[in-house]
């Protein structure tokens, strides 16, 4: 991610653009490298609600599902190669992208939420 660099002449300059910071919550981009039969879990510790834009960057397709917090499974379908999606996940849900193939799978996610999110890699 690339970020621009402000000289800032104030102090109140400075404490405005750190309220800003917090107000607007943080936004985070990675590309992930999903082995296969291993599946990507974000979340499941936050208290409020988090946004998640997605891109299938690879050459196999992956499943979605929101895990609720009373462990109740909501399928999202799939993000089939190329494919891009914004989803939105409750408060103390987790984010799945699972690769049931036998291929690596790449994944660009930007992630905007207000704390810092769980994140894993675990076997199907």
């Amino acid at each position: 991610m690339t970020q621009a660099i402000y000289k800032i002449g104030s102090t109140n300059q400075v404490c405005l653009a750190f309220i800003i910071g917090l107000l607007c919550g943080c936004t985070s981009v990675s590309n992930v490298v999903i082995p296969p039969q291993q599946e990507l879990v974000l979340g499941g510790n936050n208290r409020q609600v988090y946004s998640v834009k997605a891109q299938n960057r690879g050459e196999v397709p992956l499943q979605l599902t929101e895990e609720l917090a009373h462990d109740e499974e909501i399928d999202l379908g799939y993000l089939l190669i190329g494919d891009k999606r914004s989803m939105t996940f409750l408060a103390g849900s987790s984010a799945k992208f699972s690769n049931t193939t036998a291929d690596t799978a790449y994944l660009k996610l930007k992630i905007a939420s207000r704390e810092e999110l769980n994140r894993a890699t675990d076997p199907l």
